[in-house]
């Protein structure tokens, strides 16, 4: 299930007891630092499941994103169940393996 809640700094924030697909869609405000909107557009049983619903979503919305400046395109997360997220917040850096 969905939930809004907060974090410890009182912050807006969601979350899921299901893996869940983030989508963060830039504000469309120009600034120094973009910001992004994160809201759940889907909730899975395995994470299998999570990770065809985020390359599904990232091929429909990828078409949107050739136009824009890289720091400004929307991102796709997958988080595990109970994790909290932040619902405005900067870019995510991408993680390097």
């Amino acid at each position: 299930m969905i939930r809004e809640t907060r974090t410890p700094n009182r912050n807006p924030a969601i979350t899921s007891d299901r893996w869940h697909v983030i989508h963060a869609r830039w504000d469309g405000i120009v600034r120094t630092e973009p910001l992004f909107v994160r809201t759940i557009v889907s909730e899975h049983d395995q994470r299998a499941a999570a990770i065809n619903a985020a390359l599904e979503l990232e091929k429909t919305i990828a078409t949107d994103m050739t136009d824009r400046d890289a720091a400004t395109r929307d991102q796709i997360y997958i988080r595990r169940p109970a994790y909290t997220s932040l619902v405005t917040s900067p870019r995510l850096a991408r993680r390097t393996k």
